[in-house]
């Protein structure tokens, strides 16, 4: 699908939040329910995207094989102006993400 590992070079995060390795491509987060980390819970894998339509047949193709809605593909303002993203967990309960920055 084109899609890559990807963490945005401008992203600061709170210092108490986040735990980023591997050159930023992952990142160990204090889960925002207050429980504590597990499979699942705190771990956050995020892949770029060239296009909204990659982000959409992401999402499509992860439900389509065992994944779980875990927020449907959408502009998220909050995050940046041009921040289109598709979250879903996989069979284990880890969260995955596609995110496009695209404009198309």
């Amino acid at each position: 699908m084109g899609i890559s590992a990807y963490f945005p070079d401008d992203y600061i995060p709170d210092a108490n939040q986040r735990l980023y390795f591997y050159k930023r491509l992952a990142s160990l987060e204090k889960p925002t329910d207050g429980r504590p980390a597990s499979v699942g819970n705190g771990v956050h894998i995020a892949f770029a995207a060239g296009t909204r339509a990659q982000v959409d047949e992401f999402y499509r193709v992860a439900l389509a094989n065992g994944g779980t809605d875990a927020g449907a593909p959408g502009l998220r303002p909050e995050y940046d102006a041009n921040y289109y993203g598709a979250f879903v967990r996989d069979p284990d309960g880890n969260k995955i993400e596609a995110v496009t920055f695209s404009a198309d």
